[in-house]
């Protein structure tokens, strides 16, 4: 089933070649004014992307534009002029313009810009579901428990997710631990960063130290290639390390220096790296009395 577009000009023939042009791949809807055009888009809520000229009688392209957005957020939205400049361009975007052309119009043009704009939003739409997805999977409703103990772990759950602080997770194993990291992290201000679980106590101490902080090319035996450790993947996101008292010292003394600045160098390098992350860590046993990271 063919996408459909609005179409939106007050000059006939110039809202009926664009008709035309897409026609092949799309199911243009032609409005001579912005009022039609409102109507349209009640009508048919299945429209996909507005095309709309700028300069037009009565209500302008750029008011239709915000009119628009604000009753049907998700609509994609293509401005056209003649009078082009680049404070109206940037003030399109700012209102939510997906893209601006000037004209007279390129057809061929108008069509690949028509074709990117409809895959973005795709991709918006696609990585929107798969964060509800990640919600549903990964927030509190999936950690069972009506309990007292339990509902004083959602409760610091919620108390510890807007901040950065490094958390300590303590229980057994199989209590769940990487679910509240995982809930931390989804109800984070870095939530849309990404989410990297490390299994410490599954690594021996050769493979542990470049899977956290990486190698370069010739650092030692095997390493053939550049490879990116856990710290440099998780920036702007969320580390969780289980079993964290399974890190040897010999590596502790290099994650202290993380937690500390928020830096360190992949195995074979000189050069230091910066990592914005937040750090959760998982273990079997309890937080020594006054210990620097929250408990869970």
């Amino acid at each position: 089933m063919k996408q459909a577009i609005l179409i939106v000009d007050d000059y006939k023939d110039t809202r009926e070649l664009m008709g035309r042009a897409l026609g092949d791949e799309y199911a243009p809807i032609l409005a001579p004014d912005a009022e039609s055009a409102m109507k349209a888009l009640a009508a048919d809520p299945s429209i996909a992307l507005m095309i709309s000229d700028v300069r037009m009688p009565g209500t302008d392209g750029m008011t239709l534009l915000k009119t628009a957005k604000a009753t049907y957020p998700d609509l994609a939205v293509i401005l056209l002029t003649a009078y082009g400049t680049v404070d109206l361009a940037v003030e399109a975007m700012k209102e939510g313009a997906d893209d601006f052309i000037t004209k007279p119009l390129n057809l061929d043009q108008l069509e690949m810009r028509v074709k990117k704009v409809l895959e973005t939003r795709q991709l918006k739409t696609e990585v929107a579901d798969l964060h509800r997805q990640l919600d549903e999977k990964y927030g509190l409703e999936n950690i069972v428990g009506e309990s007292p103990a339990m509902k004083n772990v959602f409760r610091l759950i919620r108390q510890a997710a807007p901040s950065d602080a490094t958390v300590l997770i303590s229980g057994p194993s199989g209590t769940g631990k990487e679910l509240v990291a995982h809930a931390l992290h989804r109800l984070s201000n870095r939530s849309k960063g990404p989410f990297v679980a490390v299994e410490c106590a599954a690594l021996p101490e050769t493979l542990l130290e470049s899977e956290l902080f990486g190698h370069e090319k010739g650092a030692f035996t095997g390493a053939v290639s550049r490879r990116i450790g856990r710290f440099e993947a998780a920036d702007h996101g969320t580390i969780f390390l289980d079993e964290i008292s399974e890190i040897p010292l010999s590596i502790q003394v290099k994650l202290l220096r993380v937690l500390e600045s928020r830096s360190f160098e992949r195995i074979g390098s000189s050069e230091t790296i910066k990592t914005d992350i937040r750090l959760v860590a998982g273990g079997g046993r309890p937080p020594p009395p006054g210990g620097g990271a929250g408990a869970v």
